[in-house]
């Protein structure tokens, strides 16, 4: 009787052993991928699509974020475990600057508004169109690099420099 009841412990022992080995296999699989995902950039796509989401967000929604421009890039950078820091100047910083021509979707674009430099950030959608907050509270927009007021005033388009933060 004591064999049969220890072979029968032993092979409860193994079937034990056998899932928590599968569930750690599965919990190191699922580490894995969102390590992957963490050190990969996002596509263009993915940044456009997330910065659109915010135009539907309703005035009480807005006002709760009150982001200005860096704000607003930060926020949707940082979904995206990207760390910009909170100023455009800073942001021109971390980027690779690029010629308006050479500007895709996801790029971020500077603009001097002051007449001090670069003071206002927004996030390239295609070759003309970007989205951006013109100011805290305000609703985020999208306007045309084509308009007099910000033709006049762009700088230069800015590719983020991705690093593991």
């Amino acid at each position: 009787m004591n064999t049969k009841h220890s072979r029968k412990s032993a092979k409860y022992v193994a079937i034990i052993q056998s899932a928590w080995l599968g569930i750690l296999f599965f919990i190191s699989v699922v580490i894995g991928f969102s390590e992957d995902a963490k050190n990969s950039a996002p596509s263009r796509e993915d940044i456009t699509e997330y910065a659109r989401s915010f135009l539907s967000l309703g005035k009480e929604g807005l006002q709760k974020l009150n982001l200005d421009c860096s704000g607003f890039t930060r926020v949707v950078y940082k979904h995206f475990c990207i760390d910009l820091p909170p100023s455009s100047a800073d942001q021109y910083k971390r980027t690779t600057p690029v010629d308006r021509d050479e500007i895709q979707p996801g790029d971020l674009l500077f603009f001097n508004t002051n007449g001090k430099g670069i003071s206002h950030v927004a996030i390239c959608l295609d070759s003309n169109m970007f989205i951006h907050s013109p100011g805290k509270g305000k609703k985020i927009c999208i306007d045309s690099l084509e308009q007099t007021y910000w033709d006049k005033r762009f700088i230069c388009g800015g590719i983020v420099i991705f690093e593991n933060n």
